[in-house]
């Protein structure tokens, strides 16, 4: 509403209306769904589907990258004892725009037999850099294959 300076009947005014449409701001970090444990077969093929990873982000455009974060990964022998970062590093691969997992290293079920990988989302169209949904462990056991 505008009004004049004058008084009484003599004041003038005008009204308008405005509309306000909210724009969503990304500022909500995703968060990943249910992953299950996998089991992959030792002789698996370089590039074998092995699963993939979703995650949601209740943003209005996110645009989610996935990753593998190996140095917070872990790999146990059939005992269960840790075994060395350097005999599991690299051996799976995750599309970073669709969480697809894949095998891409010979896996030796005598050197270690599950793993736990660390999977990483983060939003890049984030308001605030480095939302990231809280990561997630996959984990994946290997199987003997008999011939």
């Amino acid at each position: 509403m505008a009004l004049d300076s004058s008084f009484g009947s003599e004041q003038r005014f005008s009204t308008a209306s405005v509309n306000i449409t909210i724009v969503d701001v990304n500022n909500k970090a995703p968060e990943f769904g249910d992953i299950p444990v996998t089991v992959v077969p030792e002789d698996a093929p370089n590039q074998h589907f092995v699963t993939r990873v979703t995650a949601t982000d209740l943003d209005d455009k996110p645009v989610l990258r996935y990753s593998i974060d190996y140095a917070r990964s872990e790999a146990r022998n059939e005992f269960g004892a840790t075994v060395d970062y350097n005999l599991f590093v690299d051996s799976f691969t995750i599309n970073p725009l669709d969480g697809t997992v894949r095998v891409v290293k010979i896996l030796n079920r005598e050197l270690w037999d599950q793993i736990k990988l660390y999977v990483v989302v983060e939003d890049i169209a984030a308001a605030t850099k480095g939302q990231k949904a809280k990561g997630r462990q996959l984990a994946i056991n290997s199987k003997l294959t008999y011939i």
